[in-house]
């Protein structure tokens, strides 16, 4: 369970992620409401990054006020107005909750980008269980839920890889360079070719596909001589991720290129915190869910303000 550090950087030396010793415990109806819900998070999410007029009414003030979303907002308006060459968008998203007073969980945040931690997760969860049997509380084991993230997320690459339809085609992993994530990547890699042998993965930079990476007349992406059936970003959610026009640009080369998006520039911008702020309106919820399916969902949000005025 280690990372580089972000600090010092060495790529021959690691620290220890950050983890407890113990397993924290959580109400067992809360778990499983957790695990319920999420299936209508998906839904929420797709739904609102395919509502164009949405996107654009609610994001409007953000976009005057806020440089990053002012450019990815950009992004999107190009390949909308284009018209998108890819239909299919990758959501691997990681709902993240805190438990109130009255121990039921509320929602902290959705991430639609570079969800970490599904690899670290799963080896934390064999060290918990390794500590309460050396503990002598072997029989607490029973009660940990089986955490099989890091395959489910690998199951979801693998089967858009399939969905593009070329045999030869490759994952690409957009990654930070250098990357002090990378064990929990790594992983994720290990079990993407678990769950599929034929998949070739890749991992490249930014700046490195800035001069690398071009679209053919069908807008196929290639980078060194590989067609990329999905490009999955594990950077791009920030500022310092895009610090000249070079890394813009190949982000609106990726975006508009066949090849299919984890995420796609509008889940991207459906997982703004404008855009969560606005759904947790029971009137909006509604715009995209039933209203058994939004007073479900609403149970576990919290009041959120905007800072408009």
């Amino acid at each position: 369970v280690s990372m580089h550090s972000a600090q010092n950087y060495n790529r021959n030396e690691v620290r220890l992620a950050k983890f407890t010793l113990l397993p924290t415990s959580i109400p067992k109806q809360e778990f499983f409401k957790a695990k319920e819900i999420q299936t209508l998070v998906n839904k929420l999410i797709h739904r609102v990054a395919y509502d164009h007029d949405f996107l654009i009414e609610t994001l409007k003030t953000t976009v005057e006020a806020d440089e990053f979303t002012s450019q990815l907002f950009n992004i999107y308006k190009i390949v909308q107005n284009e018209g998108f060459a890819q239909n299919l968008s990758l959501g691997l998203l990681r709902s993240d909750y805190m438990l109130d007073k009255d121990n039921k969980i509320k929602q902290v945040e959705v991430n639609t980008i570079a969800a970490s931690f599904g690899g670290l997760s799963t080896q934390v969860s064999k060290i918990h269980k390794y500590v309460l049997n050396e503990l002598n509380y072997s029989e607490k084991t029973s009660q940990l839920p089986e955490n099989n993230s890091t395959d489910g997320l690998a199951s979801g690459l693998a089967e858009a890889w399939k969905a593009y339809n070329k045999a030869e085609s490759v994952i690409l992993i957009v990654v930070e360079d250098p990357t002090y994530n990378i064990f929990d990547q790594r992983y994720l890699e290990l079990s993407i070719r678990q769950e599929n042998p034929e998949i070739r993965v890749i991992r490249r930079s930014f700046k490195y596909l800035s001069a690398n990476a071009s679209l053919t007349a069908n807008k196929e992406l290639i980078v060194d001589n590989h067609e990329i059936a999905v490009v999955y970003y594990r950077t791009g959610y920030e500022t310092s991720a895009y610090p000249s026009d070079k890394e813009w640009d190949v982000r609106l080369l990726m975006e508009r290129s066949r090849a299919i998006k984890c995420p796609s520039i509008q889940y991207h911008l459906a997982g703004t915190k404008k855009i969560q702020q606005v759904l947790a309106q029971s009137r909006v919820l509604k715009r995209f869910l039933s209203e058994d399916e939004a007073e479900k969902l609403q149970e576990a949000f919290v009041a959120l303000y905007a800072l408009d005025f």
